[in-house]
């Protein structure tokens, strides 16, 4: 994908989310739906592309506890290889790291990249609600994924 491709990609999908700025992503800014601070990444001639998360700030005590937990999901998704978490050592957050590729032969990549953005958005809602209440601790009900996981696993 050429930059302008996915300069294009990420101003359409914006736009049809109805964001604040629809340029800045895939620019190098983060942009916010639902809360939630979302960044893509495209390296030059590569189909697909990065899309980062912030999951939460989580405080220093219980940090390690939410890092266990999210390796623990990341191991139990084996199947789901471009999902990944993260950290940002510059804002201390958590981040979802999710590697994705538009479906080939697809009449409408904006409407594909519009909903990858809102399920991410949902899907980062969901656990940072979780990780946050329960302290990062692993809770009766595993962390929700199924439908996220469903949609992100998208590949051309």
């Amino acid at each position: 994908m050429t930059p302008q491709a996915f300069e294009t990609l990420c101003h359409r999908a914006c736009l049809a989310l109805g964001l604040a700025d629809p340029y800045a992503l895939g620019k190098g800014h983060t942009v916010t739906l639902d809360e939630v601070h979302l960044e893509a990444q495209n390296r030059l001639s590569s189909p697909g592309f990065l899309l980062l998360a912030e999951i939460a700030r989580f405080p220093e005590e219980t940090r390690a506890t939410v890092h266990e937990h999210l390796l623990a999901l990341q191991l139990s998704t084996p199947d789901h290889p471009n999902l990944r978490f993260g950290y940002h050592p510059t804002r201390s957050t958590t981040l979802l790291c999710l590697s994705a590729t538009p479906p080939r032969n697809d009449a409408t990549p904006d409407a594909w990249m519009a909903r990858l953005l809102r399920d991410t958005a949902s899907q980062v809602r969901a656990w940072r609600h979780q990780l946050l209440e329960s302290g990062g601790k692993a809770t009766a009900a595993p962390l929700s994924s199924h439908d996220f996981l469903q949609h992100a696993s998208l590949r051309a």
